[in-house]
């Protein structure tokens, strides 16, 4: 399959076609820089750090490109042990509750997920945060309108801080007895719509959301662009 854009009016019309009732179906989204915008997180976190590592200032935008700074400084004359260190502060913060704050929704997943949901379909947000984040994640869905007390809608979360959020997602798919009942797949990340991919039915729908991205890493499928 080659990369092709896929409008979210095209998207849900699939997947009502793809709807059976009475059957539990399940729809996975991933949750940070898929449904959640962390631009602003990420910017407020290396004011923080900024100073005492000695950082270049950035441009707003530039925050919008890479989820760790890894991959935003490589080009501003740093060497491998300070990046590692800046980034390492830099996570400390961002998989944190207090900077959750600062998160804000994509404009009309709160619409996506309400129509999904209340179609019949089962929610899942499957994410990377560990599950020291749940007070923070609750709040900020909250804050952000994302849906969320709901029986039909389920957050899972990593419990091992150290596990890597690919392995963790594809430990999920493998370990869920209703796998074969996942109807559609939504990540921002490339390498994990190729991963999650193989674990699925092949009429599983896996979809990549455009926003921070890997540039080495493609996706040969399904893309969106935003949510309305």
């Amino acid at each position: 399959m080659t990369a092709s854009k896929i409008s979210v009016k095209d998207l849900i019309k699939i997947l009502e076609k793809k709807r059976k009732k009475g059957k539990n179906q399940y729809i996975i989204f991933d949750i940070d820089d898929t449904i959640i915008d962390t631009t602003k997180r990420k910017e407020e976190v290396y004011k923080r750090i900024k100073s005492n590592n000695k950082l270049p200032d950035l441009f707003p935008d530039e925050f919008r490109t890479s989820y760790n700074i890894i991959e935003l400084l490589k080009n501003k004359n740093f060497d491998e042990n300070s990046l590692i260190k800046a980034n390492n502060n830099f996570l400390k913060y961002f998989l944190s509750n207090e900077y959750l704050k600062y998160d804000s929704q994509f404009p009309g997943v709160e619409k996506v997920i309400y129509k999904l949901s209340g179609i019949g379909f089962k929610i899942i947000y499957l994410t990377g945060r560990h599950y020291d984040m749940f007070e923070g994640t609750m709040e900020s869905f909250k804050m952000n309108n994302i849906p969320i007390d709901n029986e039909n809608i389920e957050l899972v979360m990593k419990k091992d801080f150290y596990l890597s959020d690919i392995d963790f997602k594809k430990n999920f798919i493998n370990n869920f007895d209703k796998k074969n009942n996942i109807i559609c797949i939504i990540d921002n990340d490339s390498e994990t719509c190729n991963e999650l991919g193989l674990l699925v039915n092949d009429d599983t729908l896996i979809i990549k959301f455009n926003s921070t991205q890997k540039d080495s890493i493609k996706f040969n499928g399904f893309h969106l662009n935003n949510w309305n």
